[in-house]
């Protein structure tokens, strides 16, 4: 992992919810559900959208997306 980072590629340990392949590309998409994606008062909520996957969306070089619909995966990947 420290190498492929040293070479710039972005690596991702525990991988979060799917993967999806599609016409030669990856999708990666993390699944929330809308009512209890966001933190409640700075308060860890179970479902809520974690700041290290904040940050991967910012980051990864690759296609990452967080959605809470079948629509919106299915916009990524025809987009």
């Amino acid at each position: 992992v420290k190498q492929l980072r040293q070479l710039g590629f972005t690596v991702q340990t525990g991988m979060d919810d799917i993967l999806v392949g599609a016409r030669g590309r990856t999708f990666w998409f993390e699944i929330k559900d809308p009512d209890k994606a966001v933190k409640k008062s700075g308060e860890f909520k179970a479902g809520a959208i974690k700041d290290s996957q904040i940050k991967l969306a910012a980051e990864w070089k690759g296609h990452y997306a967080i959605v809470h619909s079948l629509e919106q995966i299915l916009e990524q990947i025809n987009g």
